[in-house]
Formats: C-alpha cells, structure tokens, sequence
C-alpha cells in the first residue's frame, strides 16, 4: 500500500508491505524499516522495530492524523489531491487487526462516499469501514467472519468520479 502524507509542510511518500506477519514501512524509497504488530486497540498500536518495543497512540480529527510516541506529538495530513488529479483512498482497510463481522457491499455494487461498506470488531469495538468516495465495488476480499489484519485491503472500489 502506498500514500502520501504531508508533515510540517512538505510531502512524503509512505509504502507500507506486509510480508507474513511482519510489515516493511519505508519513507521516500529509503530502507524500509520492520515492524512486528505486537497488539492494537482502536486507537493505540504496539509494535517492534530494530528490537525497540514502541507504542503509539493515534487519534484523527477533521483530516488530521495526531500520533503520540514517547511523550512527542505528531500531526500528519493525508496529502491533499492535486488541481488537476484526484488522489484518493480506493481501498477500505481495516485500522486494526480484528474480525469481519459484516460485508454490507458485494462486487458491482454503486456506493457513496461515507457509505458503510464493512464493519470490524476488535477488542469487543465494531468499527464501521466507509467509502471515502462515490465508485463501484471492483473486489471483495474476504467474507463475513474472515480474520483481517491491519491496513489489508478488504474492498477495493473503483473510482466513480
């Protein structure tokens, strides 16, 4: 998966691959790091890296991502769709590991932004996974009862604008 973030002004391309249970994030093309999940509840995630255990607790608030770590604050931005092309989020992940308690959307299906199309549970918490904009189901991943794991891709819509 791959997105843009902005931070204190400037842009930054962020890839994030799963490979088994272990992610490699990396920032601009630079050695990606390991990260081991090591638990999550909605809004806190633990995890290891370069054997240093660290958790982060995140909130979001009117398109803004503010993540704690270590007594610092961080504030990221989604980057902000370019005049002339649209960058949106296509993908419906899941922020947690959890399971899919219900599939509200089938392939073919027209949405709506903000529509509810999945709802995860996790630690005894549904949170409702919603269309960030107006398209066509292109594919349905897993099926109702099926186990996901953090930032896996669950529908993958197409576009509608």
């Amino acid at each position: 998966m791959e997105c843009r973030f902005v931070y204190l002004g400037k842009s930054y391309k962020v890839n994030v691959d799963r490979q088994g249970h272990l992610y490699l994030v990396s920032i601009e093309n630079n050695k990606p790091l390991t990260v081991e999940l090591l638990g999550s509840t909605p809004n806190c995630f633990s995890f290891t890296t370069d054997g240093k255990m660290i958790t982060t607790y995140i909130t979001q608030e009117d398109g803004k991502t503010y993540v704690f770590v270590d007594g610092k604050s961080f504030v990221f931005e989604l980057e902000k769709a370019k005049s002339t092309q649209r960058t949106v989020s296509t993908q419906i992940v899941s922020p947690m590991p959890g399971t899919l308690v219900k599939l509200l959307v089938a392939q073919g299906d027209k949405v709506e932004a903000g529509q509810t199309l999945a709802i995860v549970e996790a630690m005894k918490m549904e949170n409702e996974l919603k269309a960030s904009v107006d398209g066509v189901v292109k594919r349905v991943n897993f099926a109702e009862g099926a186990q996901v794991d953090t930032l896996q891709p669950i529908v993958e819509l197409e576009d509608g604008n």
